[in-house]
């Protein structure tokens, strides 16, 4: 299964952050992480060369052309697993998402688009799924935890960040805004998440490396304990997870 990391050249130190905190948390990973570049012969980009579980794709800067290159070839049922650098996971079982990742690939989840890992303000129906003895329930249409990592399928991904309503070069952080261009319902609700699962427990906690544009104090810390390239950006004192 592909992990489409999210990022971009100027802040690989991010990039190298999440795909050395699974590494180190998850040692049975069994997912083939799909990371951007803009130039193949970039040095920054070098601690990922000749990684078996690493494919670096070339892309352009623009947001939707790096998202247009991390899913080519892939189809838009295919399950991938989606972890934009943005997030960093700060712990996680590694005993259940393999149960997970085992359910998904028997194709049990065939009846639907995406499985949420983190519980952080989600709010789901009463109803209760069995995966592999792990309670999930289906989320109501909202569009709350998009961003936290996550198993979904490839047009969940098309649907958020292919958005015709979108322009090709918009910035993440237009949060309210990219909602709104997208939603296809009369409440705001965007229909590709109806059919999601959210655990009844979180799987994995997630941390922010950055906030508006400097690097948090976890962040920080985390980038120093991995030894990843440091985004040459001012610091804060604040601290942010999810969980």
């Amino acid at each position: 299964m592909k992990a489409i990391l999210l990022g971009y050249d100027h802040h690989v130190g991010f990039m190298e952050l999440t795909y050395k905190a699974y590494q180190a948390l998850w040692p049975e990973c069994p997912l083939s992480f799909r990371i951007p570049i803009n130039r193949q012969d970039n040095p920054d980009f070098e601690v990922f060369r000749g990684k078996g579980n690493v494919e670096l794709v070339e892309s352009r800067a623009p947001f939707k052309a790096t998202t247009r290159a991390l899913l080519k070839g892939l189809d838009a049922e295919d399950w991938v697993y989606w972890c934009i650098s943005d997030r960093y996971p700060t712990r996680l079982d590694s005993a259940l998402l393999n149960r997970v990742f085992s359910w998904i690939e028997a194709g049990h989840g065939e009846a639907y688009n995406a499985l949420r890992l983190v519980v952080d303000r989600e709010q789901v129906k009463d109803e209760v799924v069995d995966v592999e003895g792990l309670s999930f329930s289906p989320k109501l249409g909202i569009h709350y935890g998009f961003w936290h990592h996550q198993f979904c399928k490839v047009k969940v991904l098309a649907a958020n960040l292919l958005h015709p309503n979108l322009p090709e070069d918009y910035r993440v952080y237009q949060l309210n805004q990219r909602f709104q261009a997208i939603a296809d319902r009369p409440d705001g609700s965007i229909s590709v998440f109806e059919h999601t699962l959210v655990s009844r427990k979180s799987l994995l906690s997630l941390a922010e490396p950055c906030l508006q544009g400097q690097l948090t104090a976890n962040g920080l810390a985390d980038l120093k304990r991995y030894a990843c390239r440091i985004p040459d950006l001012p610091t804060t004192s604040k601290e942010e997870y999810f969980s």
